[in-house]
């Protein structure tokens, strides 16, 4: 069963289902987290400061003195490294993969 079809059936009052719900997010922010944690440290403070953080790039390289330019490299490098390490097209097409 998909995340949009638990919504639905949560909405209706259905408890199991949202306890569904909570429990696949949370698989999925664990397993994200596994494999972030794989990357290089360059590669997750980036990321960590972009996604987690929602900072832009120009704030990024300003908390880790380094340029705008090598913390664009480190977020694309980085996401590539954790798509491969997460299934790579596999995941786009199951549709768990965010961009």
């Amino acid at each position: 069963m998909n995340t949009e079809a638990l919504v639905q059936m949560s909405r209706k009052g259905d408890k199991d289902a949202l306890v569904q719900l909570i429990m696949a997010q949370k698989d999925e922010e664990i397993m994200l987290e596994k494999h972030l944690s794989k990357l290089n440290l360059k590669y997750q403070e980036v990321i960590k400061l972009r996604y987690y953080l929602d900072l832009d790039y120009q704030s990024i390289a300003d908390v880790i003195q380094i340029p705008v330019g090598t913390v664009k490299s480190r977020i694309s490098t980085g996401l590539k490294k954790l798509k491969e390490s997460l299934g790579g097209d596999d995941l786009e097409a199951s549709g768990r993969y965010v961009e």
